[in-house]
């Protein structure tokens, strides 16, 4: 019995307890819809954002990225502005010329310009700082070079069909004209395969510095692809051509042709023959009667790899 007491007194107690908080937090909204809904006058922190940067022109050094406004509303509207740093646009076009390249805008005087950034509910007061100064540099564009950095390694028997296809090549860079002077070429993120067997696409990052931040790409990522097949390997005799024969002079090679190994993909194994390489000597190699003359090889198509001579050396007879 004392039990079942003791348990409806604490439910007395409870229950006194939550009205108590019910009415504490109603109170407290009633409070809070009052002051809110009251005029209030206070400063806010906005970041800058400036606009009609000349199309040929580009901002230098450290402009200022802040400014402090007297706003003028009620708490409803002031309230969003405390949960958020807003921005604040300012318009270049109305900046005056100051000295050379650098110019300065007065905030103060373009306050009613400014004020259509806000609802009518909202005013603005003062701006501080009153003025920002900007200077303008030459803004230029120019293509770069992009250099993958990509480490394949194939499965026995398996390789390139073509070389390695790079979509984009060049990238468009645009900036101050003293960064981008200073870029020759970009480096993409690495790309590491091993043991390739089929076709691949990739996706690379450029490796952009924080230092060049303030430039615009055309492009962050490019995309690497390779068509991969199975190899075999071929020979073929390709017939060697002398250059730089004096008029008068003959020159017979022996043997007049050599032996080509390569490798190539079994699809284009049938488009190999002796026009797909060129093997070479140079007269002017000849330094005395006797000496051989060493061949130069060299293909005339991508389809293969790995090609080499099967000699290194040929003999030969001048006749005058």
């Amino acid at each position: 019995m004392d039990i079942i007491k003791t348990f409806i007194s604490q439910l007395k107690k409870q229950h006194k307890l939550n009205v108590f908080a019910l009415f504490l937090l109603i109170s407290f909204l009633l409070w809070s819809l009052i002051k809110l809904s009251q005029q209030y006058e206070t400063n806010i922190e906005f970041n800058l954002r400036y606009q009609n940067v000349p199309e040929t022109k580009t901002l230098l050094g450290d402009p200022s990225k802040t400014v402090n406004v007297e706003l003028k509303s009620n708490g409803f509207r002031l309230l969003k502005y405390g949960f958020f740093k807003p921005y604040l646009s300012v318009d270049l076009a109305d900046a005056n010329a100051l000295k050379e390249d650098k110019h300065f805008l007065l905030l103060n005087q373009n306050v009613p310009k400014l004020q259509r950034q806000f609802p009518n509910e909202i005013k603005i007061g003062q701006l501080s700082p009153d003025s920002v100064i900007v200077q303008f540099g030459i803004n230029k564009t120019k293509s770069i070079a992009l250099k993958p950095k990509i480490d394949l390694s194939f499965k026995a028997g398996y390789n390139l069909t073509a070389p390695v296809t790079i979509e984009p090549e060049m990238v468009e860079i645009n900036g101050r004209e003293d960064l981008v002077d200073a870029i020759t070429e970009l480096e993409t993120e690495a790309l590491i395969l091993k043991n390739i067997d089929s076709d691949f696409i990739e996706k690379l990052d450029i490796n952009i510095p924080d230092s060049l931040d303030i430039i615009n790409f055309s492009t962050t990522n490019i995309v690497v692809s390779g068509v991969v097949g199975k190899f075999t390997e071929g020979t073929v005799e390709v017939p060697i051509t002398v250059l730089n024969v004096p008029e008068g002079v003959s020159v017979k090679l022996f043997p007049a042709g050599l032996k080509v190994s390569y490798n190539v993909s079994l699809k284009n194994y049938k488009d190999i023959n002796a026009d797909s390489f060129t093997i070479s000597c140079d007269y002017n190699d000849i330094k005395e009667a006797g000496a051989v003359l060493i061949p130069k090889l060299r293909s005339t198509t991508d389809k293969v790899t790995n090609y080499q001579l099967l000699s290194s050396s040929v003999d030969y007879l001048i006749k005058k």
